[in-house]
């Protein structure tokens, strides 16, 4: 796939700087609000999330740690065709069959929101945690006598 026009390939090492910390201060910016609003303890206490900036087409542009982000989005992206998203849209998933395992048990709930500049996607904020319980035979939503989930 091209890259967009008029995307420029060289940066100088200013600019890639002042790049650099925006992206890092957004995703501070991220992880605070995950640990101030989260309701789980998984995600507050035992910090048992992901945080990540994604390009238009799904690659990692920056996170607080590497991991569980690169199958994530593959999944919406498969789903719901690009052209379809709009501003305000908020995917929500966990299902662990189609993540190439970044989702791997239904407590770990992913949220993508795209985002837009002047009318065109140009990426995705997304967030990735375990919920402690969402339902289910057992507490903890993991039984060992279940067949299928």
């Amino acid at each position: 796939m091209a890259e967009p026009p008029g995307l420029e390939t060289k940066v100088d090492p200013i600019t890639l700087e002042i790049i650099r910390g925006s992206l890092a201060s957004a995703i501070r910016d991220m992880e605070l609000l995950m640990e101030r609003c989260a309701m789980s303890p998984f995600i507050k206490e035992k910090k048992d999330y992901f945080v990540g900036i994604f390009d238009a087409r799904g690659r990692i542009v920056a996170c607080h740690i590497s991991g569980s982000g690169p199958g994530m989005l593959q999944a919406i992206m498969k789903t719901y065709p690009l052209e379809t998203m709009r501003p305000g849209d908020v995917y929500w998933f966990n299902d662990p069959y189609v993540t190439d395992g970044a989702v791997q048990h239904h407590q770990d709930m992913v949220f993508a929101v795209p985002i837009f500049h002047e009318g065109r996607l140009v990426g995705f904020a997304t967030t990735f945690g375990h919920y402690q319980d969402i339902g289910g035979l057992r507490a903890g939503s993991i039984s060992p006598h279940a067949t299928e989930i």
